[in-house]
C-alpha cells in the first residue's frame, strides 16, 4: 500500500486477503516480524532482492538445461530440501493473529490519511460448513496437510476480528465473503482456497454489487 499503491492516488483500494496470512503463520522460519513496523525503504529493498533472485533462478535454469550433471544435482538438493521440510515441525504461531490486525489497522490509518476508501474482503475458504459440499471437495478436506488444517482451526479468529471491526470502524469497510458459497451446491472449489470459475464469478457478482453501495453512499455522504 505505502511502496507502490498510494503513488497511483487511488480513490479506492480493495483488499482481498485472509488464508495466506494464517497459512505462512506455519511456516517453519515464521519469525513473528510484523511487516507493519517495516520501513518504505526495508520494503523496496526485499522487493529488489527478489527481482534479483528471480533473475538468478531463470539463469539457473537455462545452464540445467544445456548440462546434465546440474540438472541432476539440482534435483537431488530439490529431494533434500523436501526431506528436510517433512522433518521440519510447524506449529501455529498465535502472534499472527495480532500481526493481521496490526496490518489492518496501520492500513486503516494510512488511508484515512489520504483520502481513500479502503474495503477489506476476507475471503471464503473451504470448510465442512462452507457450503453443500461435493465429492470432489470432500476428498480435498480428506488429504489437508496439517498447517491447511491449521488454518481451518484458527480462521473463525479472523472472521470474528474482522466482525469486531466491521462494527467499529468508520474508516474502512469490512466484508465477510466466508459464507459467500453457502446455499450452494455446485463444485466451487478446486482445493482450500482456489476456486473454480463459477466460483470466481459468485464472488465477483457479489464484490460488484458491494463496491457499487459502497461508492453510492460516499457519494451520498460528500453531498
Amino acid at each position: 500500500l505505502e511502496t507502490k499503491v498510494l503513488a497511483l492516488k487511488p480513490d479506492l483500494v480493495v483488499v482481498y486477503d485472509g488464508y495466506n496470512d494464517l497459512y505462512y503463520a506455519s511456516a517453519p522460519k515464521w519469525d513473528g516480524t510484523s511487516p507493519s513496523v517495516q520501513s518504505a525503504k526495508e520494503v523496496m529493498r526485499e522487493i529488489n532482492s527478489r527481482q534479483i533472485s528471480s533473475v538468478v533462478n531463470q539463469t539457473t535454469q537455462v545452464a540445467m538445461k544445456n548440462s546434465e550433471f546440474l540438472s541432476t544435482l539440482n534435483l537431488l538438493y530439490i529431494a533434500w530440501v523436501v526431506k528436510q521440510q517433512a522433518n521440519t515441525p510447524t506449529e501455529f504461531q498465535p502472534s499472527a493473529i495480532t500481526v493481521y490486525q496490526q496490518n489492518l489497522k496501520r492500513m486503516e490509518v494510512i488511508s484515512k490519511n489520504d483520502d481513500i476508501n479502503l474495503v477489506f474482503v476476507l475471503q471464503p475458504i473451504l470448510t465442512s460448513d462452507s457450503k453443500i459440499l461435493m465429492t470432489e471437495e470432500r476428498i480435498v478436506l480428506d488429504r489437508l496437510d496439517e498447517p491447511r488444517k491449521r488454518v481451518i482451526t484458527y480462521y473463525p479468529q479472523l472472521t470474528n476480528f474482522f466482525k469486531k471491526s466491521a462494527r467499529e470502524n468508520t474508516n474502512a469497510t469490512f466484508l465477510d465473503y466466508t459464507n459467500v458459497f453457502q446455499s450452494s451446491s455446485e463444485h466451487l472449489y478446486y482445493d482450500l482456497v482456489h476456486y473454480s470459475p463459477q466460483g470466481n464469478q459468485i464472488i465477483a457478482d457479489r464484490l460488484t454489487n458491494d463496491l457499487v453501495e459502497i461508492i453510492k453512499q460516499k457519494q451520498g455522504a460528500s453531498k
